[in-house]
């Protein structure tokens, strides 16, 4: 099909499903190829929201790029806190800049209810340390930001590095908490235990002026 430049190439540079008519795709569901197929005949198709990542990874493979670009417009549409995180990783994998902004905008402005779910944990370090060292990070407490980074650090396997650990402890504003909570949750707190120069540090700052920013929200 002219629509889809794999298929067109497939068909016509006699490689074997040119002599076959036939193209194997085991690891692609019949539904999101039938609803690619659809779209190209017909230029539209229904298809279920859950199903979108599937038929952008579908048209991207397929060189469907009209199919691609309105996958991802209808993506980016539903983004919400629940799925920012998929859809960060998603336009990473496929190189959209625009959704990757959409989804990690989303996932600042509505930290709390994205760092309860299971994409949070899955994180990298590096993608981490882009949200807690934000400026645009919205929280009501800086506690939130600790509680979180101690959630993903529990889910580790294998752990973290201790470089790791250290630079995302960084980026926790501790003067901003409640010196109550500190006492409490913080100084026994065995991640903090291994990295107690990190916070001396920050604290060692505060006491030479250098106050650490307020949060949107916070």
């Amino acid at each position: 099909s002219a629509s889809s430049a794999y298929m067109k190439s497939a068909f016509s540079n006699g490689l074997a499903e040119a002599t076959s008519a036939r193209i194997d795709l085991p690891d692609m569901r019949a539904a999101t190829f039938e609803a690619l197929l659809i779209w190209m005949y017909d230029g539209s198709a229904t298809i279920a929201e859950a199903s979108l990542p599937e038929l952008l990874e579908a048209a991207t493979r397929l060189q469907v790029p009209l199919l691609a670009a309105e996958a991802e417009r209808l993506i980016r549409e539903r983004i919400g806190p629940s799925n920012a995180l998929a859809a960060w990783v998603l336009g990473d994998m496929h190189t959209l800049p625009a959704l990757v902004a959409a989804a990690k905008k989303v996932a600042l402005v509505s930290f709390a209810e994205a760092a309860a779910t299971d994409e949070f944990t899955r994180l990298s370090a590096a993608w981490l340390e882009e949200l807690l060292a934000s400026d645009e990070l919205v929280i009501e407490r800086e506690e939130e930001v600790f509680r979180a980074l101690k959630r993903w650090h529990a889910a580790q396997q294998p752990p973290a590095t201790d470089e790791a650990v250290a630079s995302l402890l960084r980026c926790v504003r501790w003067a901003r908490m409640d010196k109550d909570f500190v006492q409490q949750h913080v100084n026994t707190d065995p991640m903090i235990k291994t990295h107690a120069m990190v916070i001396a540090m920050a604290y060692q700052a505060l006491a030479f002026g250098t106050a650490p920013a307020a949060r949107l929200g916070g």
